[in-house]
């Protein structure tokens, strides 16, 4: 869900020490089927997108979920299983870390979600689409200027991670590395630059220093010889005075020592503004070329267990995206989306196109028995040319509400 209100912590502001019970009740009627075509082994749901990879069932879903947070400076741990009653997901740790804090940098091991990008509703990097994946992470939440003439770069920050994806895959166990930069020269002004990459696993070469140091600098090699996949761009946000306009340049692999393959995505915001003097947002992403999320001997693809780690629209896709805020109080706040699809272009004769439109809202009830707030979310969806069969079309309905309280 996207819209959330912060609970206290348990015992009162004073404490260290939070912990958020929840629980879901989902109803969906859309069949989780493998409709990307592009060379992965992606699922392909459309309504559940950007949520952990939690899995659902077609029909009724309960999932019950935790989230405890405790600081024991400088360390810092967070737990959050998820238990399903339609999967054997008891006592699994769906997200957490152990976290070390000093004033220059925070080092994470554990699970966890990245969104690396300025799009709000994907982004052509990293995205929470996936499952949370196991990392080493190094990164500086606070930004800080560098010393000497690189000050002129304005507030900087840095997040890079190591990672070993799943053994499910057709190269098992290959190694996922990240790293972002980012800077705001202006004050007006964030860049970015995010470059990630897949190599190595069983039956690949040994991950050596000097191999490592190829892979990053060295020139990409064709076909079967090519050692890694690899995304890379750049992204920026500009705040004006009545707007932000935002963007991202990417693209997978690399040709001349430059990313190849280009996609973008585009968004406007209004803060401000409409009938009801609230938020408006579109958002546009242009991810055409077959070769994105994709690769000749990765052929599992830009995934985690089989969840696309970027952009949830797939590769050879378009997506359109509006959202309208009709209402923003402390206590309640709402808004209407609607979503434009298409997928399988350049790939297929007959391309899928999908029609989406919903509403979201979230209340804070206040306290019976305990603080809890309440989130829902509605939508439905037209599908024209299903798996890119002409003539082929489907609905599809998403129903969910969360529980979220405070013990």
């Amino acid at each position: 869900m996207v819209l959330a209100f912060a609970l206290p912590a348990w015992g009162g502001a004073d404490t260290d020490l939070s912990f958020h019970p929840s629980l879901q009740f989902l109803y969906i009627d859309e069949k989780q089927v493998h409709s990307f075509g592009s060379g992965n082994n992606a699922l392909g749901p459309s309504l559940l997108y950007n949520n952990d990879g939690i899995v659902s069932e077609e029909g009724f879903n309960l999932f019950l979920s935790v989230s405890l947070k405790k600081n024991f400076d400088p360390l810092e741990i967070r737990l959050e299983p998820l238990y399903a009653i339609h999967t054997e997901t008891l006592g699994t740790l769906h997200k957490g870390y152990l976290r070390y804090k000093s004033n220059y940098f925070n080092l994470d091991i554990g699970k966890e979600s990245l969104w690396w990008g300025q799009g709000v509703h994907g982004s052509l990097f990293l995205t929470n689409h996936a499952e949370p994946i196991p990392m080493i992470r190094l990164y500086n939440p606070d930004p800080y200027h560098l010393p000497g003439p690189l000050r002129y770069l304005g507030p900087f920050q840095f997040d890079i991670f190591f990672s070993q994806l799943e053994e499910d895959r057709v190269i098992p166990k290959p190694y996922f590395q990240g790293t972002r930069i980012g800077m705001k020269p202006h004050g007006r002004l964030e860049v970015g630059f995010t470059r990630t990459i897949i190599m190595g696993g069983e039956g690949q070469p040994a991950l050596s220093p000097s191999r490592f140091w190829n892979i990053w600098f060295g020139e990409n090699k064709e076909h079967n010889d090519d050692q890694s996949n690899s995304l890379a761009g750049i992204d920026f946000n500009l705040s004006l005075p009545l707007l932000q306009f935002y963007g991202e340049v990417g693209g997978e692999d690399e040709a001349g020592h430059l990313p190849s393959h280009g996609a973008f995505l585009a968004g406007l915001y209004f803060p401000k503004g409409g009938l009801f003097q609230e938020d408006f947002r579109m958002e546009y992403a242009h991810i055409t070329h077959p070769a994105w999320y994709v690769h000749s001997v990765y052929q599992s693809g830009y995934t985690y267990k089989k969840r696309i780690l970027g952009h949830h629209v797939g590769g050879a896709a378009k997506d359109l995206y509006l959202e309208y805020g009709v209402l923003n109080r402390q206590d309640i706040q709402g808004k209407m989306m609607a979503d434009y699809e298409e997928r399988g272009i350049a790939i297929y004769p007959t391309i899928e196109r999908r029609y989406q439109v919903g509403t979201d809202w979230a209340y804070h009830a206040g306290t019976f028995v305990v603080p809890w707030i309440v989130q829902t979310r509605f939508l439905y969806e037209w599908v024209r040319d299903v798996a890119y069969q002409s003539g082929f079309n489907q609905e599809n309905r998403l129903i969910s509400f969360i529980f979220v309280g405070r013990l």
